[in-house]
């Protein structure tokens, strides 16, 4: 019976499967094993085999297909060694264009529904990350697909925020600055002012299952070392379960990301005024600021603290994890949490400690929970919203010859006195940005001599290398 049943299973999603579970194995024992050799060796069987599925229309169709196509996405997050290696964004876009393929139909059985609102998921996380708008529009992602209306609410407000990125993203990179075109922006302020006031609005209506509970307040930090710390000093939230958590995190980098829109916009309008002296940028770093909190209050429950812990659970009348011993690392929280982590690692606004303990963090996801992506994004270099203001920048701004341009990037990264003075912003961060405005322009320069006059081509090769930098995560 066995036997009949492994020879049924499409060869493709066996394959997948198969490079996954291996690739997991490795990463929990370590090195001296050959699991990594064997999971590579089923992972270029599961491409070639699922190559030929796609080729074959109604085999494409199937939910084995799609399944095969997600865990080839996460056999990438969960074995990447270096940033070239990490093809997730590819097969996400393949498992996209499945289910657009695949119709409504899919949702007409659990399989099926499981499967598209999984591709719906991961659609959001890659649309947030690359400023790439949903292919469909909102209604087709969650009309008929609603497994919890709140959830689907979330995600309907994320897919929203994915749209005004992508389209903030072509508006400023695009656009010349005219009176005409200063409008449109301004009206994407406001869109966004909006969409975010929507989204604080989702998180006031929630059932007591979706609520969060502050279950306790640390202020340890063992060895003052923070890359090893479990808990952030301040408080620490709890959630109904794991999908809870994963859901509010995901409302969290949407509002991040909507804010982020914000002072693009009200930088490329007030330009050459310094935007930190905006009331935009001043609400949008206090609101920013507040929900790394958030963020940061989530993780030691999805990273499994309260385990040994459960006495404060039980005060909170909460549970611990959907699935498992409570005990064990989880990986599966490690892999939802790791985007979340990355995220607000590359933020403007956290301070050292702050940025040191999310290092931390995501370098134990990557080592310890097995989700070796984690530890790349660790290596990024990337202070968000400031480099893509710079970038904004580069683009409207006429381009003088390179010694003009270093003069005025120079003048326009030194902040005002009143950024100095500001609270919002922390002291020892200043000088780190303006070093890195002052090292990008010192890139620009070097790429447009020996020549005094603008290499167009090199120009825009050196821009779309910032784009890529600046949207990796």
């Amino acid at each position: 019976m066995a036997t009949s049943l492994v020879s049924w299973i499409p060869q493709h999603y066996k394959y997948a499967f198969e490079a996954c579970a291996l690739a997991s194995l490795n990463n929990g024992v370590g090195n001296g094993n050959h699991f990594e050799k064997q999971a590579l060796g089923k992972y270029t069987k599961a491409l070639s085999t699922t190559f030929a599925a796609l080729r074959d229309p109604e085999v494409a169709k199937e939910d084995a297909t799609l399944a095969a196509v997600l865990l080839l996405g996460l056999f990438e997050n969960i074995t990447a060694k270096t940033m070239g290696m990490l093809a997730w964004g590819s097969h996400i876009e393949g498992a996209i264009q499945l289910a657009k393929a695949r119709g409504r139909k899919q949702l007409q059985t659990k399989v099926g529904l499981n499967m598209f609102i999984a591709v719906r998921t991961q659609m959001i996380i890659h649309s947030l990350s690359t400023s790439k708008s949903p292919g469909m529009d909102v209604s087709w992602w969650i009309e008929d697909a609603v497994r919890d209306r709140h959830a689907s609410e979330c995600q309907r407000l994320c897919i929203k925020v994915g749209e005004l990125r992508g389209e903030a993203n072509r508006l400023l990179t695009t656009v010349p600055r005219t009176p005409d075109n200063m409008e449109i922006v301004i009206d994407m302020i406001r869109r966004c002012q909006a969409q975010d006031q929507a989204c604080a609005s989702w998180c006031k209506n929630l059932p007591d299952y979706f609520q969060c509970k502050t279950a306790t307040w640390e202020d340890n930090v063992p060895n003052g070392d923070y890359t090893k710390a479990e808990v952030y000093p301040g408080r620490v939230d709890v959630y109904n379960d794991l999908w809870v958590a994963t859901i509010w995190n995901m409302l969290r980098c949407g509002r991040i990301i909507l804010n982020s829109i914000i002072v693009r916009c009200a930088a490329w309008v007030c330009a050459p005024v310094d935007y930190r002296t905006t009331p935009e940028y001043a609400n949008a770093a206090r609101t920013t600021v507040d929900i790394v909190t958030d963020v940061i209050s989530s993780v030691p429950y999805q990273l499994g603290w309260f385990s040994k812990r459960r006495d404060l659970l039980e005060r909170a009348n909460l549970s611990t994890f959907a699935c498992g011993e409570d005990d064990s690392s989880k990986g599966l929280s490690g892999y939802f949490m790791t985007w979340p982590l990355a995220f607000i690692h590359s933020l403007d606004y956290l301070t050292d400690s702050q940025r040191t303990w999310v290092r931390g963090r995501l370098q134990y996801i990557g080592s310890q929970l097995g989700v070796r992506y984690a530890l790349l994004l660790t290596q990024l270099n990337i202070r968000i919203p400031s480099m893509l203001i710079f970038r904004d920048g580069l683009i409207t701004r006429p381009f003088g010859i390179p010694g003009d341009f270093e003069r005025q990037a120079s003048k326009a990264s030194r902040p005002t006195p009143s950024f100095y003075a500001s609270p919002l912003v922390p002291q020892h961060e200043t000088a780190e940005k303006a070093k890195l405005d002052q090292e990008a322009a010192s890139v620009f320069t070097k790429a447009m001599k020996p020549s005094n006059n603008v290499d167009e081509r090199r120009t825009k090769t050196w821009l779309e290398f910032q784009h890529v930098t600046t949207t990796t995560i």
